[in-house]
This record gives structure tokens, C-alpha cells and sequence, in this order.
């Protein structure tokens, strides 16, 4: 049977030797990480081969052979947790779609819980993730980037308004998601530079989501319309 080299090996003495394959993982995983906290920290445009080599402890030389461009390693490392945060939203929407009446408030709700732990006890990692992605939000080149890897999110979300909303074109959805995208950013970028307590992290909550779905409402013109109950007859 062939060696795993993608595995830890075991000498004759017993001592575990990490393979070039582990070693290689481990490096890239210390370059997104260096990544996710310049980003999170500086902003995208603080990004460059030299920067994040010293952030992560490395050679430059390094970034070029496992990702070649600063544009791909950042890409990198907003796949590498997409699948995470796509979880909890699309958790947080598919509950609402099973029920027979939501809000938009709810809507917007479920697209922000995740962020909402921002300026809390957070793993440093996922807390840089987050702020990663809030950077992103407000960037025009990154809409392409995020629609790669959150559009199903998206997609969930303009079913539920469009249940709330059947007459409104899809062009005043996607704006109204974009604008709350952009909003997100605001707030969440806020928390990744000051930690808030439990109670006004919740208050933000609050009123976040009641300006974001007034918002949204008026502009789907749907003000006085804010519960559905079209969900069961339109299946």
C-alpha cells in the first residue's frame, strides 16, 4: 500500500516527523490567518506580499508558491470559512420559510445574527473573519468576490422578501440587500475595533435591524404590509 504523505509519520524511535504535505497546510493556513487579521485590523488595501509575510512569520517567497497573487490569497481566505457563516444565515432564514408568517425584520435579522457577536468573546479567528467580510461589503470590486460564495445566502433572502413583496422587481431586492450589506459593514466595523457589553451589543441589535428593515420596507413599498402569510399558497 502507498505511504500517506498527507499524514504524520512515526520513526523508529517512536517520534511523530510532520510530512511536507502537513507542513505545507500549516503554512497556508498561517498566511490566510495573517490575512484575515491585516484586513480585519488595516483594511484590504493594507494587503501586500511583504505585509502579510511579516504578519505571519514568513518568507514572501512563500505567498508566491502557495497562491501566487494578493488578490487569490484573499480570496483564499474568504472561502476558507464561507461555508460557516453561509450555515448560520441560511440556519436563521430556513427557519423563518418554515413557519407560515415572518417580518422583514426577521429577514434582516437572520442575516445579521452572525456579525452580531462581533465586540464580544469571540475566537480570534472568526472574529477576523467576520471583519474580513464586513470589509468587503463595502468595496464595489468585492461584489463579485462575495456573490461567489454567499449568493446562495442572497438568493435565500430574496425569496423571503419576495414572498413579503410578489410585485417587486428583483433590481429593488438586490438594492435593498446591498444597502443592508452596507450597513452591516458600518456597525460591524465598529465592533471589531471596540468591544461593547452583552446589553448594548443587543440594543445596537435592535435598532440595527429597525432601521435597515424601515428601509428596505419603504423601498419595496410594502410599509404597511409587515407580515406574510402567502408562504402556504404559494407552495
Amino acid at each position: 500500500m502507498a505511504e500517506d504523505t498527507s499524514a504524520v509519520d512515526v520513526g523508529r524511535n517512536g517520534a511523530r516527523a510532520i510530512t511536507s504535505n502537513t507542513r505545507g497546510d500549516r503554512t497556508r493556513d498561517r498566511l490566510l490567518d495573517a490575512v484575515e487579521a491585516i484586513a480585519a485590523d488595516e483594511g484590504i488595501g493594507a494587503l501586500s506580499h511583504r505585509v502579510v509575510a511579516r504578519r505571519a512569520l514568513l518568507n514572501t517567497g512563500l505567498i508566491h508558491y502557495h497562491f501566487g497573487t494578493i488578490d487569490r490569497v484573499l480570496e483564499e481566505a474568504l472561502a476558507r470559512r464561507a461555508a460557516r457563516l453561509s450555515r448560520m444565515q441560511l440556519s436563521g432564514l430556513a427557519a423563518l420559510l418554515s413557519r407560515n408568517r415572518w417580518s422583514i425584520e426577521e429577514v434582516v435579522a437572520a442575516l445579521w445574527q452572525p456579525f452580531g457577536s462581533l465586540g464580544g468573546a469571540l475566537d480570534g479567528g472568526w472574529r477576523n473573519y467576520l471583519c474580513l467580510v464586513a470589509r468587503l461589503a463595502g468595496d464595489d470590486r468585492s461584489d463579485a468576490l462575495l456573490a461567489r460564495y454567499f449568493d446562495d445566502v442572497t438568493r435565500a433572502a430574496q425569496h423571503a422578501l419576495r414572498t413579503l413583496a410578489p410585485d417587486v422587481e428583483d433590481d429593488k431586492l438586490r438594492a435593498g440587500l446591498r444597502y443592508i450589506r452596507i450597513l452591516f459593514e458600518k456597525e460591524a466595523l465598529a465592533r471589531c475595533r471596540k468591544a461593547r457589553p452583552a446589553e448594548e451589543r443587543a440594543l445596537l441589535d435592535r435598532q440595527l435591524v429597525a432601521f435597515a428593515a424601515a428601509g428596505l420596507r419603504e423601498l419595496i413599498g410594502h410599509a404597511k404590509t409587515p407580515l406574510s402569510t402567502m408562504r402556504a399558497s404559494a407552495g
